[in-house]
């Protein structure tokens, strides 16, 4: 099985349109059209972007690993990690499927608890 085989059957697992793919990955639907069809060989960079859009690890895309039946290849090591951290990465898991006000409604959130941290420091 091929990079572009790997990509398609996950894309197609996930329920996912070429056109989805690329607004997750930044990547022209031609491109990964054309990487799909073995046309194509994407640079470490553009298969980092696409991994990330389906939401595996460039392992498992390059073959290296095999997925589990059910199972999600883990992309973050979260063995160190608090269990409140890992509770948070839990609940943002679909972050980029929010809608785009909550996001940022979250994202100005955390920026203003940053700052209330960073001068009870002072």
């Amino acid at each position: 099985m091929t990079v572009g085989d790997r990509i398609k059957e996950q894309r197609k697992e996930k329920k996912l349109t070429l056109r989805k793919l690329s607004e997750r990955s930044g990547i022209s639907i031609s491109y990964l059209s054309d990487i799909e069809q073995n046309r194509r060989r994407p640079s470490l960079d553009r298969l980092t972007d696409i991994a990330l859009g389906l939401g595996v690890s460039i392992s498992y895309l390059l073959g290296e690993q095999t997925m589990d039946a059910g199972s999600e290849p883990e992309i973050y090591s979260l063995a160190d990690k608090s269990v409140h951290f890992r509770e948070v990465l839990e609940k943002l898991d679909d972050f980029d499927f929010w809608e785009e006000k909550d996001q940022e409604e979250l994202l100005t959130y955390l920026q203003i608890k940053k700052k209330i941290r960073d001068s009870d420091l002072s």
